[in-house]
């Protein structure tokens, strides 16, 4: 795609004669003018107090942009550290009465010393930082709410079985986490799927030859039929086949059609958004613009680089959510840890959590039959810092990657062991997104009974990780990881040409 470019414009600067000549009196009020002036001081005072505001706000912004690039790297590299006084020590005195001015408040016995002899000076800054950061927020009262609001992530409500205890209730507390093999299709919904794949084929003659070589998974010789990017209709009729299995790539344009908003008119939609937000695109834009990013990006290519930012489990598919009684359409299960991590170049970074969801898209493909392709992400803050934290760049190319190319492929995700910066962060961020996204993010609460009855759930009691508090014991091995049969490899060479080919994506 071709970037846009924006031409400067020069700005009119006027100028004014400072002699007294020049000057002119203000006219005088009549008396029976019944406005009464602002008064000078008032007038001075407005301007000083947005003068000193804006002052403030840039001294912050710079000096938080100077410590974080002073310490970015500190946190996560360094093997000294000071030594902190716990909690309990801190309990020895009788509880103050929290509020803001507790946290200026001069602490009694309080050392805080080196680990170990030759820490650097810089070092000791950056963690007496992190330090009092921790402290502050640790004495901010972070409150959770009970309802849905619009910069919320979805709160779980439960019912109470004879046991008493809370049991979460799939179909309404985690509508996306689960999907039903047979999507009921309406006369006009079917009507749109079959002028959509029509208008495709007639804009890109080539279609059917290039979508053959670009299964989810990438292709293999051994590639099964059910992992088709795009799926001919099936001619059968048994009860296994579906609606939207009986028309060509059903399952792929409905997806699309679903986040369009199922348009009336298929030469003007907003979607992919960063591309078509402004002016609009014709429908088949969406799915050529993914057949290109397919072709070009490979996102089942895996890299010696890949494989050493994943080499501690950053990011891996395992196990299946339970489906919905009766049916088999189970989504994949996508675990992702951050805080094993430090920050890494974004590229690779972003390659490799794209990998693992191309991979667990194309085995829920498989264990559905063609039918679903969606997985669920559990995401773990524990041990996570801001040196683990990935460039705003790298953040803004992933999403674009996900909601261009995987649509419709994200079930749920459950954020779990989340820290006050973590959370704090998350309250910041969730109104920036779209509520359909926003709906599909749970945060998991920190008591016990409760994230183990929303695990059991969404993940199934089998699935729960013993680093979650489950029974699977699987630890991760990135040898044997990207061993499987599944795994396609390519050159670091190959993972970087599309910043080139398709800089849209850079």
């Amino acid at each position: 795609m071709n970037k846009r470019t924006t031409s400067s414009t020069s700005s009119n600067i006027s100028t004014f004669s400072s002699s007294s000549s020049s000057r002119r009196r203000r006219p005088r009020k009549e008396e029976n003018d019944t406005e009464h002036p602002q008064p000078r001081n008032q007038g001075r005072a407005k301007y000083f107090l947005l003068g000193f505001s804006v002052a403030t706000i840039l001294l912050t912004g710079a000096a938080i942009t100077t410590t974080y690039g002073m310490c970015k790297g500190v946190l996560t590299s360094s093997s000294c550290r000071i030594t902190l006084p716990t909690k309990d020590s801190q309990r020895t005195t009788p509880k103050r009465k929290r509020g803001l001015l507790s946290l200026f408040r001069k602490k009694r016995n309080e050392k805080i010393e080196p680990g170990c002899s030759h820490l650097e000076p810089k070092d000791y800054v950056c963690q007496w930082i992190q330090h009092s950061l921790q402290e502050m927020l640790s004495n901010m009262r972070f409150v959770r709410s009970d309802n849905r609001m619009s910069n919320q992530p979805v709160n779980v409500t439960a019912t109470t079985d004879d046991t008493g205890n809370h049991q979460p209730r799939p179909k309404t507390d985690f509508p996306t986490a689960f999907t039903s093999e047979a999507l009921p299709l309406s006369p006009h919904q079917t009507s749109l799927i079959e002028d959509l794949g029509q208008q495709i084929r007639t804009v890109v003659p080539d279609w059917e030859e290039r979508v053959t070589e670009i299964p989810w998974g990438g292709p293999r010789n051994d590639a099964p039929r059910s992992t088709q990017w795009w799926a001919p209709a099936s001619p059968s009729t048994s009860k296994t086949t579906t609606p939207l299995k009986q028309l060509d790539g059903g399952n792929l344009l409905f997806s699309y059609l679903r986040i369009m908003n199922w348009p009336q008119d298929l030469r003007k939609v907003y979607f992919p958004f960063k591309a078509c937000k402004k002016q609009g695109c014709p429908a088949p834009f969406a799915l050529n613009h993914t057949l290109n990013f397919r072709e070009i990006y490979q996102p089942w290519l895996v890299t010696p680089t890949m494989k050493a930012v994943n080499a501690k489990g950053l990011v891996y598919h395992q196990g299946f959510s339970p489906s919905l009684d009766g049916e088999h359409a189970p989504h994949g299960i996508v675990w992702l840890r951050p805080g094993l991590v430090a920050r890494l170049d974004e590229v690779f970074y972003a390659r490799t959590l794209v990998r693992e969801l191309e991979r667990s898209v194309a085995l829920s493909m498989e264990q559905s039959r063609g039918r679903v392709g969606k997985f669920n992400v559990v995401v773990s803050g524990k041990d996570f810092s801001f040196g683990a934290m990935p460039s705003l760049r790298g953040i803004k190319a992933f999403v674009t990657i996900l909601q261009d190319h995987y649509v419709d492929r994200l079930g749920v995700v459950l954020l779990a062991d989340m820290g006050r910066i973590c959370e704090i962060l998350l309250k910041l961020f969730l109104p920036l997104i779209t509520e359909e996204v926003r709906n599909k993010i749970v945060l998991v609460p920190h008591d016990k009974n409760e994230r183990q009855a929303i695990f059991e759930t969404v993940l199934g009691e089998d699935n729960i990780p013993t680093w979650l508090g489950g029974r699977n014991d699987y630890r991760f091995n990135v040898d044997q990881h990207y061993a499987s049969d599944d795994a396609i490899y390519g050159t670091d060479v190959q993972a970087t040409e599309y910043l080139s080919l398709m800089p849209y994506h850079s």
